[in-house]
């Protein structure tokens, strides 16, 4: 068996971190790992600049600075399924107009939602100022209010509250998970086991030459 040159050596290396990254192998320059475990569920978002600043001193992204690739900021999004508002640490990144923002808790950043529907986006922005654009976080109001109703029936002039499923769980298709010119997050989960596969193959190769 002949020494490893300095390009495989490379090649095994980068395969090593992708096999000990498991199923978040990275992709995408944008992802950023520990704005994951900073998310959590709210039931609404601030309203004015005001609120969003006094939530923003409260969560104290500060303390998270220099983690990723930028400094994290506040943020409270809704989430891909529009189906919950999440407050979370992440850094702030462009949104077109037209757009509203969303985080991504797969892709671990956050992005533009999939459907160009904010009509009140009427210029580009910083996601830092989502505040601004009430009507992105309506839906997800609404669908919220909706699964509350449902969630209590009447039975004999009470209100009998029956279980249902967590949110952020349906199991309606996921909409795209591909935004601007970045990788995607989505594609972590369809090409991991292929990745994994075709890495152990090229330890092989590399080994045996």
């Amino acid at each position: 068996m002949s020494s490893l040159n300095s390009h495989q050596t490379l090649l095994l290396l980068i395969a090593t971190m992708s096999l000990a990254e498991g199923s978040d192998i990275v992709l995408d320059p944008e992802y950023c790992g520990i704005s994951k475990k900073t998310r959590s569920t709210v039931k609404t978002c601030p309203v004015d600049e005001a609120s969003w600043l006094k939530a923003a001193n409260q969560m104290d992204c500060s303390k998270y600075d220099g983690k990723c690739s930028g400094n994290l900021k506040y943020h409270c999004l809704i989430n891909p399924w529009q189906n919950e508002t999440v407050q979370v640490c992440a850094p702030p990144t462009r949104i077109r107009s037209g757009y509203c923002a969303e985080y991504n808790t797969r892709g671990g950043k956050v992005q533009e939602f999939y459907i160009n529907n904010c009509k009140a986006c009427s210029r580009d922005y910083q996601s830092t100022e989502a505040y601004k654009y009430q009507e992105c976080y309506s839906q997800v109001y609404k669908q919220t209010h909706r699964q509350t109703l449902q969630s209590t029936q009447p039975t004999n002039g009470h209100l009998t509250k029956y279980p249902q499923s967590p949110m952020g769980e349906r199991k309606a298709k996921s909409p795209p998970m591909l935004r601007n010119t970045s990788i995607g997050s989505n594609v972590h989960s369809q090409v991991v086991n292929v990745c994994a596969a075709c890495i152990l193959q090229l330890i092989t190769k590399i080994i045996g030459t």
